[in-house]
This record gives structure tokens, sequence and C-alpha cells, in this order.
């Protein structure tokens, strides 16, 4: 689609000066200004949106990743969240990184706090660990 809009702004018509007088002429000049402008409004919206489409799939990629981290309570729309990993999983909790005591804190890493969204996707607060959502 953006291929073919560039293409057909391509084309454009010419209208020799000494011609602009004429009623035919004007209304072709007239003409390739409007659609000029019309075309480059829509390929300025097209990239609008298709940087919002790809928000959104990076958004939908994190949540994935996030819930496939272990958690073992029910979370509440706009709570806050500590991601981490464990020896052997990754998971969620309530706890933040340093209300851990010392001998929890070098058995696990702080991965990002986190927080869940209205639509059930997450969004990252604080990132710890840029590794992990690559």
């Amino acid at each position: 689609m953006l291929n073919e809009l560039q293409k057909a702004n391509q084309n454009k018509i010419v209208v020799k000066e000494q011609d602009l007088h004429k009623p035919i002429a004007k209304g072709l000049f007239t003409l390739e200004g409007q659609i000029e402008l019309g075309a480059n409004n829509i390929l300025e919206q097209y990239e609008v949106l298709k940087k919002q489409a790809l928000a959104i799939q990076e958004k939908k990629r994190i949540s994935l990743k996030i819930y496939e981290a272990e958690i073992k309570f029910e979370p509440i729309i706009l709570g806050i969240y500590y991601l981490y990993r464990g020896q052997s999983n990754t998971f969620i909790s309530m706890v933040g990184p340093n209300e851990w005591g010392r001998s929890m804190k070098r058995k696990i890493d702080f991965i990002a706090k986190i927080k869940l969204d209205y639509d059930h996707t997450w969004q990252i607060i604080e990132l710890n660990d840029e590794e992990f959502f690559i």
C-alpha cells in the first residue's frame, strides 16, 4: 500500500506556466496540489499507525514473557509487582527487592518492577535486567 501511494505521488501532472490562465490548466494545477496534499497526509498517518502497531506488538511480547513467570496470587489491576529470577524459575512477587532478607537476596535476581494495566498487559516501571526481555 505504501509503495502504491508513493508511486502515485510521483506521477505529477505538468502544467506549463503560460497555460495557467486556461480553465483546464487551472483545474489540473489545483488537482495536482490537492492530490499531493492528500497523499502526503495519508503517508504521514500510515507512519503514525505503523509506529502504534509496533508499540502494541512490543507490549504484547513483553506481557507474554512476564506471563510465563510463576505467580502464586491474583494480581490486581494497576498493582505494582516485582519480577525475579530464582534458581530454577522466574516469578512475580509483591515483595520489593529491598524488602527481602539477606539470605533470600543471594538466591534471587531482581529483573523488573512491573504494573498490571487495565487491558491485562504488563507495563515495565523499572528495568533492572534488560537481557531478560531480549
